[in-house]
């Protein structure tokens, strides 16, 4: 497995899911789960709309970018699993932090670290 450092940020767009008693989890999970199945819907339901993601490689890609790239690109993951997790709370907002053991249909694997911030939205 290569090992990389990376920092994702991200703006959740909802915070607010009645099965996971922590909802910044369940985004975190949830976000991952929709890059996984290159669901549009649910990446669009995840993530805000002013959304900065920060790729391991460094290239900065907003919302729209980012769903391109996860539902149309050559790009493919099979799995994220999460470990390390700390949340962190201030106020309507969350810091998530852990690190992220990625692998690609393509049979490649890394760790990154992943550093997201959450703020909870009208709809939360």
């Amino acid at each position: 497995m290569r090992t990389v450092a990376a920092i994702l940020l991200l703006l959740s767009a909802t915070l607010s899911f009645a099965a996971d008693p922590d909802p910044v989890h369940q985004a975190a999970v949830g976000w991952t789960t929709a890059a996984v199945k290159q669901d549009k819907a649910s990446l669009s339901r995840y993530l805000a709309d002013d959304l900065q993601y920060i790729h391991v490689g460094g290239q900065l890609q907003d919302k729209a970018g980012y769903v391109k790239t996860v539902t149309g690109g050559p790009l493919r993951y099979e799995s994220f699993t999460f470990s390390n997790v700390k949340i962190v709370r201030y106020g309507p907002s969350a810091v998530f932090t852990a690190y992220l053991d990625v692998k690609l249909r393509s049979g490649q694997s890394l760790r990154a670290q992943t550093l997201q911030v959450y703020v909870q939205n009208k709809a939360g």
